[in-house]
């Protein structure tokens, strides 16, 4: 799979601890909107984790799902990472799908 073409910005916020990226593949575009955890240690860097994953091989909803998982997964056997509430949407063609994950 061609590496995506990532633009990252940074979102005013109190602490800063949102991000949002926006990822062009041939097929598909991906927006990843992250707000880390305020709060607590560690929002800023979860925020930051997130929209630097590769969610390049989303092909419908269950993927997404299966995605926010493992990445949630992975988050929380590093504790040095805290939580960031997620939502990912993928434009694939003339369909529109994604998901939310919030930390509980």
């Amino acid at each position: 799979m061609p590496r995506a073409t990532v633009a990252i910005r940074v979102v005013s916020a109190t602490a800063d601890q949102d991000r949002v990226a926006h990822r062009r593949f041939p097929e598909a575009e991906v927006i990843v909107l992250a707000d880390g955890a305020g709060g607590m240690v560690g929002g800023r860097e979860a925020a930051e984790r997130i929209v630097r994953h590769e969610f390049g091989s989303l092909r419908e909803p269950s993927d997404c799902v299966s995605a926010l998982r493992l990445l949630d997964r992975e988050m929380q056997a590093d504790h040095a990472c805290g939580e960031s509430t997620v939502v990912l949407v993928v434009l694939r063609g003339d369909t529109l799908f994604g998901g939310v994950w919030m930390p509980t």
